[in-house]
């Protein structure tokens, strides 16, 4: 009998730790997470920006798919969750990516608090929570989901870059670093699960 009780107890508990899961539809991606809490959020999806040029560099375009959501939390909090897919392979080096940061952080007023490498979705990413003078806290994390390393050198190069950003708790902030997950999905799907 304790048996059967102890199975049905780790069965309940699976079944209320995977109802907290979030599975978004962002293109032709699924994106999905948990942010390990009971409070209420809403999910707001953006529409897609589609083969939108950007300069890379003078004299320099590449073509991007950007698909983005914010996550709405309580008290005000949000998160902005943006897969981009570019077109052509970009410059995919951690370091590059950690300068435009810092000084994006700067121009806003933004000191770095804490910074460091960090495994999202199985993958070398980076994050960083920023702090202004009167002490409010936003935290920016980024990873690309295919980089690879160019033979020879130190710069790596990616087509599919994730950036999560905003000021949604640190134990939800953390828990969505530590769940998010993307899938290639189906163009035709177009709502929320």
């Amino acid at each position: 009998m304790r048996s059967i009780i102890a199975v049905l107890l780790v069965m309940m508990m699976a079944l209320a730790v995977s109802a907290s899961e979030q599975r978004v539809v962002a293109g032709p991606y699924v994106i999905s997470f948990d942010l390990g809490t009971a409070e209420k959020y809403t999910i707001d999806k953006i529409g897609p920006a589609i083969g939108k040029p950007v300069q890379i560099e003078p004299g320099l375009w590449n073509k991007a798919d950007t698909y983005s959501f914010n996550i709405l939390g309580a008290n005000n909090t949000r998160d902005l969750v943006s897969l981009t897919r570019w077109e052509n392979s970009s410059d995919a080096t951690i370091s590059k990516e950690l300068t435009i940061q810092k000084l994006g952080a700067q121009l806003l007023g933004y000191g770095v608090s804490s910074e460091g490498f960090v495994d999202i979705d199985g993958r070398v990413g980076y994050a960083m929570i920023l702090e202004n003078r009167a002490k409010q806290v936003i935290h920016t994390a980024w990873y690309w989901l295919d980089s690879a390393l160019v033979q020879g050198s130190v710069v790596s190069t990616g087509k599919t870059q994730m950036v999560v950003a905003g000021n949604l708790t640190r134990s939800e902030a953390a828990n969505l670093l530590r769940t998010i997950h993307v899938n290639a999905g189906s163009d035709d799907v177009i709502s929320s699960t």
